[in-house]
């Protein structure tokens, strides 16, 4: 005879290490589970549909306002919108271009700009808009140069002005 016997790859579950509990909690498991498939039978599944049951009531329409007509022709780039309203737009040094504001993307500011021909773009600082070169963006402006000039451009909402009934505001000095 050879020495060499094949065994079983698994001890047999003993009191001494512990394994008896456990495998007798499985062995108990896999009877009920079993006893559980031969009881039942076949099930019956309920035909698709609405589950509540009795009469269905009918969800109320959703009404969905029409926007204005002027506030849907108004782009943001109207100079009624912005600080420059004042100021006439052929007068402008961007001959048409208007700057709507500045946004940030991926840590780099850009300026928000339509065109004379009425496209949008956003131009990075050191970028060209209407010949001059976008030097810095400010929360409430872009500075721009071109041959040593520079200029500012102002954008966004228009200050708000105190109404003439309003009394000025006391202002007191302090000396030392």
């Amino acid at each position: 005879m050879s020495s060499l016997k094949l065994q079983f790859p698994l001890s047999p579950p003993s009191r001494a290490d512990g394994s008896l509990l456990p495998a007798c909690c499985a062995a108990f498991l896999a009877a009920l589970a079993a006893l559980q498939l031969a009881l039942t039978g076949a099930a019956e599944v309920p035909a698709p549909g609405w589950a509540g049951g009795g009469v269905r009531a009918g969800l109320p329409p959703i009404a969905v306002p029409a926007p204005d007509p002027v506030l849907r022709e108004t782009t943001i780039f109207s100079p009624a919108r912005t600080a420059t309203a004042t100021r006439d737009a052929v007068s402008s040094p961007l001959a048409g271009t208007a700057i709507a504001g500045s946004i940030a993307v991926r840590g780099r500011s850009y300026a928000v700009v339509q065109r004379p021909d009425g496209r949008v773009a956003r131009v990075g600082l050191g970028g060209m808009i209407a010949g001059y070169r976008l030097v810095a963006l400010e929360p409430d402006g872009a500075i721009l140069s071109n041959a040593g000039k520079r200029i500012r451009v102002v954008y966004g909402a228009a200050p708000v002005l105190p109404s003439p009934e309003a009394p000025a505001e006391e202002t007191e000095e302090l000396s030392e």
